[in-house]
């Protein structure tokens, strides 16, 4: 039995590729693979949301490090696998990796895998140009609006690079099959890469029909983190609308865009280092391009039309305020916040009863 385990990194087609497994299920065993279900994220995968996959419950595990829950979850998938005559189970959680850079993790997981009767562990590792991928995640993390400020959050929040340069340090000293490819936005490139050439089975011809990670502009972002300075549901609403804007409707910011990629890149240069080793991992047609460290100058500043938005942009952001002028509009947000606030409660409540038990 062979367990193929795909482990991000995120930002590189992750739930998408977890989307196009859970509507493909059948085709998957009946090329011998089975792509176990039954969480509470199915309905996520199956209808092309943003999930955890279909392994959060390994991910929880191995965070509290219980080994005997482990092995308890891959033989059960195991037996089931079995009774449907697959030889292979497909697992996939882009946290995977943060949890797998702890060698003392890693190395007791392999153990776990061979005890619970698998012959093989194999791993998939998607990496993406490293400025792309900051980008990427802090505009996907900033939706919240509770972004910190970008020249802390790169130091601070950004945890690949300390996580893959652990990780690459394991290679050497594994017996699992670890394949490491690049991300590319190219059509048909990542359902490649990930059933042909990792797992070797022909791509399904039914494909997600709903575009994960909706887009948000850096102008959208700071608007979002000054709406909730006054009002954080409100600025849930505003975010609502602006995820409803086409990309190719929204204002381009060219100064502001610059300002956030020289940030970053800067920011990134200490783990020049790091990313030199992406291409020693990677197929040689997929190298990334050297990528030079910019250092950072104290003289970079945010541009001062940093808002700057398009016709339909302005239309939602208008037609949100004109709503937010109604009393059923500001009696539904008062709701929403006394909900927050009875359910934070029972928690505090639930938590010291809990703790006198």
């Amino acid at each position: 039995m062979q367990l193929y385990i795909h482990i991000g990194t995120e930002k590189t087609g992750s739930s998408y590729l977890q989307s196009l497994a859970a509507i493909n299920t059948q085709v998957l065993v009946d090329n011998g693979v089975y792509f176990p279900l039954g969480t509470k994220h199915d309905d996520y995968m199956l209808k092309g949301i943003v999930s955890y996959g279909n392994a959060q419950n390994l991910y929880e595990a191995l965070k509290n490090n219980d080994f005997d829950s482990i092995i308890k979850i891959l033989t059960t998938h195991k037996s089931a696998a079995i009774k449907i005559r697959c030889e292979s189970i497909l697992l996939s959680n882009e946290l995977l990796l943060l949890l797998f850079s702890d060698s003392n993790l890693f190395y007791n997981f392999e153990k776990a895998v061979i005890s619970s009767g698998f012959k093989n562990l194999n791993i998939l590792l998607v990496l993406r140009e490293p400025v792309e991928q900051v980008i990427s995640l802090y505009k996907h993390r900033a939706k919240n609006g509770k972004m910190i400020e970008i020249n802390n959050w790169v130091q601070n929040e950004f945890l690949y690079p300390k996580a893959l340069k652990s990780f690459f340090e394991i290679i050497p000293s594994t017996n699992s099959n670890i394949t490491i490819r690049k991300y590319k936005t190219e059509k048909g490139h990542l359902e490649k890469l990930f059933l042909l050439e990792w797992i070797n089975i022909q791509v399904p011809t039914k494909k997600p029909q709903k575009i994960v990670n909706p887009s948000l502009s850096f102008s959208e972002i700071l608007l979002l983190q000054e709406i909730r300075k006054y009002h954080p549901i409100w600025r849930e609403k505003v975010y609502e609308q602006l995820i409803s804007v086409a990309k190719n409707r929204k204002a381009e910011n060219s100064n502001l865009d610059e300002y956030f990629i020289r940030t970053m890149s800067a920011r990134l240069s200490p783990y020049f280092e790091i990313w030199q080793l992406y291409n020693k991992y990677l197929p040689s047609d997929e190298s990334f391009e050297p990528h030079e460290p910019e250092t950072f100058k104290d003289g970079y500043s945010m541009p001062k039309d940093c808002f700057i938005f398009s016709k339909n942009q302005m239309e939602v952001i208008i037609e949100t305020m004109y709503e937010s002028t109604h009393f059923l509009f500001r009696l539904k947000l008062d709701l929403v916040i006394l909900k927050r606030k009875i359910g934070q409660l029972k928690k505090e409540v639930f938590s010291k009863l809990n703790y006198r038990a």
